[in-house]
């Protein structure tokens, strides 16, 4: 009879917290996917200053990829994000790709891209003059 009330409570608490510990997962994912394209855009404003050339970060909402204009490889964020890019028809060519791209003086095309994942979600807007970005919930 213990037995049966110790599994029968191992249950409900495993039933209890694992949907926590999913929710926890996709926070942290969706957290990091935010942070990452936070820091490449940083990343290519550090590059379009230093380089004195212009420099750009393309992202395909479709195929949840982004790319830095001075790197070789696209980066791929989890499937389970949604991305929205607003930003200039300049770096737009179609409703998939967006982007923003730093010039040698720090400025920008500007523009906002938003990372969710249901209900929760991350705002990162690059400003058009100063080429500034900061990332908020």
């Amino acid at each position: 009879m213990e037995i049966l009330l110790v599994v029968t409570l191992v249950a409900m608490l495993v039933g209890v917290t694992a949907p926590l510990l999913i929710n926890a997962v996709a926070g942290a994912q969706l957290k990091s996917a935010a942070r990452e394209i936070t820091a490449a855009l940083r990343h290519a404003r550090n590059v379009a200053v230093s380089k004195q050339q212009e420099a750009a970060v393309s992202i395909n909402v479709q195929s949840r990829r982004y790319r830095v204009s001075s790197e070789q490889r696209d980066r791929a964020l989890p499937g389970e994000v949604e991305l929205k890019v607003f930003g200039a028809a300049s770096e737009s060519p179609d409703d998939t790709v967006g982007g923003v791209r730093f010039f040698p003086d720090g400025s920008s095309t500007g523009g906002r891209i938003t990372v969710a994942m249901g209900e929760r979600g991350y705002r990162i807007d690059v400003d058009w003059l100063l080429g500034k970005v900061t990332l908020s919930e």
